[in-house]
């Protein structure tokens, strides 16, 4: 048998290599509860009709961490399905947000509260044309359109609503997330 020091993630002397695995236990552990709070945050505004913190907080995970924020996002939508159970409108969640961390991605150098207001109100615009997409692929056409009609008023508040809360919360938030980044070690560098 081999001594403990000559094992891998031991050093010389037996201490336990953890600087890798404690920085990805760190990022789980963020990832997880910042998941969780935009599930809280979106209950807390659950009596406001369909206007929610969910599309900034994407925004501002993409920009913020990156890629590795993904996790977060399916945090909060593994929160929707064991809070509300899962039903026909469960599965578009696991695309639809993805889009949107993908939007932003492509764009996170842009920092302009004005620019990320109207990407979540056009977002929020056509949310039910999106979750309408699997309904066209698995029944056709018209049960997409019905889908997607039957709900155009709430996409027109979710629109408005991202427009207001993105374009008054975008800044504060952003600059919170960067400090939180910097305190906790995340992510390979801060965006500029």
């Amino acid at each position: 048998m081999k001594p403990r020091f000559s094992q891998p993630g031991f050093s010389k002397k037996g201490h336990l290599y953890i600087g890798r695995s404690r920085q990805r236990l760190k990022s789980l552990c963020l990832f997880s509860i910042l998941g969780a709070v935009v599930f809280v945050a979106k209950m807390a505004m659950a009596g406001l009709p369909n206007i929610e913190p969910v599309s900034l907080s994407v925004i501002l995970l993409a920009q913020v961490f990156g890629w590795p924020a993904l996790a977060a996002v399916y945090v909060y939508i593994a929160c929707e399905w064991l809070v509300w159970g899962i039903g026909l409108w469960s599965f578009s969640y696991l695309y639809v947000w993805l889009i949107l961390f993908a939007i932003t991605r492509a764009f996170d150098w842009l920092h302009s509260a004005l620019f990320w207001a109207l990407v979540g109100a056009g977002f929020g615009f056509c949310f039910g044309a999106l979750c309408a997409l699997w309904l066209l692929v698995l029944q056709g056409w018209s049960a997409a359109f019905v889908w997607w009609q039957n709900g155009v008023f709430f996409d027109l508040l979710h629109g408005a609503g991202n427009f207001v809360v993105i374009f008054l919360l975008y800044k504060p938030l952003y600059t919170l997330l960067m400090r939180l980044k910097t305190a906790y070690g995340i992510g390979v560098h801060p965006i500029q």
